[in-house]
């Protein structure tokens, strides 16, 4: 019978992270089509991504092609915020009803 275990191992130092600051932004407002769309193409640069929500019921996708059945978030309450920090590829978004509003910050 063979036992694994675990022997903790002393560190000692300090460990600092500094925020991560943005130095510009970029607002869009986008309007659903009722199918997949681009909220964000992938930015290497981007610190952070948030996304504003006012209506409609939403699937978010990091990566591409966002469906009922392919998502990374499920928005289906008014007034939701999503904020990205560590996702810098692409971020689609299908709506479920045409004519739908989100609000996308990026910062970079």
């Amino acid at each position: 019978d063979t036992q694994l275990r675990a022997t903790p191992v002393p560190i000692s130092g300090s460990v600092s992270t500094p925020p991560l600051s943005a130095t510009s932004s970029t607002v869009t407002q986008v309007t659903s089509t009722g199918s997949n769309q681009t909220l964000l193409a992938s930015n290497a640069s981007r610190k952070r991504a948030v996304l504003f929500f006012s209506s409609g019921i939403w699937h978010i996708k990091f990566g591409t092609g966002a469906s009922s059945t392919s998502r990374t978030y499920h928005v289906s309450s008014s007034n939701t915020t999503i904020e990205v920090s560590v996702w810098t590829g692409q971020i689609d978004a299908a709506c479920t009803t045409a004519g739908k509003l989100v609000d996308v910050t990026e910062l970079s």
